[in-house]
C-alpha cells in the first residue's frame, strides 16, 4: 500500500493502481477491517488522478462507513479530503470547501495533521475549487464545514447533496 501511495505521488497511477489493489486484496483476505479501509482511500486518491470521480465517491462511502464502525476518526479525515478534492475537480467548490473545513477541523481534534504526501496530490484539486469562488464565499463555505459535527460530516459526504442549514441566530434583548 506504502509503495502504492509512492508511486501515486511520483506520477505511475497505473503501477499505483496495480500495487493499491493488491494492498486491498491482503487486507480483505486475512480480515483487516482497518488497513482495508485505509486502501479503499489511497484507491479513491488514484481514481480521482484518474478522473473516475463515480468511482472515487463509492470507494469512500465503503472506507467511511468502516472507518466510522471502527471510529478511526484520523482516517475518516483522509477520506474526506480526498472527497473534498473530487468535489474541487467537479466543480463543487463549495462542497469541496465544507469537506475540506470538516477535515481540518477533525484533525485540529486529534492533533494529526495532513500527510505531506496526500497534500501534493490534493492541492491542486482544493486550489481550483478556491479559486473559483470569491474569498469570502470561500472561507464562509469551509466554516460551515469546520461547524458540522462528525455524524453531519459524514453524512454530507456520502449524500449527493446534503443542504446545510445556517447556524441558529441568536437575538438579544437591547
Amino acid at each position: 500500500g506504502n509503495l502504492g501511495i509512492t508511486m501515486l505521488v511520483h506520477g505511475d497511477t497505473e503501477q499505483a493502481t496495480k500495487l493499491l489493489d493488491e494492498s486491498r486484496t491482503l487486507f480483505r483476505d486475512i480480515g483487516d477491517s482497518t488497513n482495508f479501509a485505509i486502501g479503499l482511500i489511497h484507491s479513491a486518491l488514484a481514481a480521482l488522478i484518474r478522473g473516475e470521480f463515480g468511482r472515487v465517491q463509492l470507494l469512500g462511502e465503503e472506507s467511511l462507513q468502516l472507518l466510522q464502525k471502527a471510529e478511526n476518526r484520523q482516517h475518516i479525515a483522509d477520506c474526506l479530503e480526498v472527497m473534498a478534492g473530487a468535489a474541487g475537480a467537479q466543480n463543487r467548490p463549495q462542497r469541496a470547501a465544507r469537506l475540506w473545513g470538516a477535515a481540518e477541523t477533525l484533525r485540529e481534534e486529534i492533533g494529526v495533521p495532513l500527510q505531506p504526501e496526500d497534500r501534493k496530490v490534493l492541492d491542486p484539486y482544493l486550489a481550483t475549487a478556491h479559486s473559483s469562488l470569491d474569498e469570502i464565499v470561500w472561507q464562509t463555505t469551509l466554516a460551515e464545514g469546520r461547524a458540522m459535527t462528525l455524524e453531519q460530516a459524514i453524512a454530507y459526504s456520502l449524500s449527493p447533496e446534503y443542504p446545510v442549514s445556517p447556524p441558529p441566530i441568536t437575538h438579544r434583548s437591547d
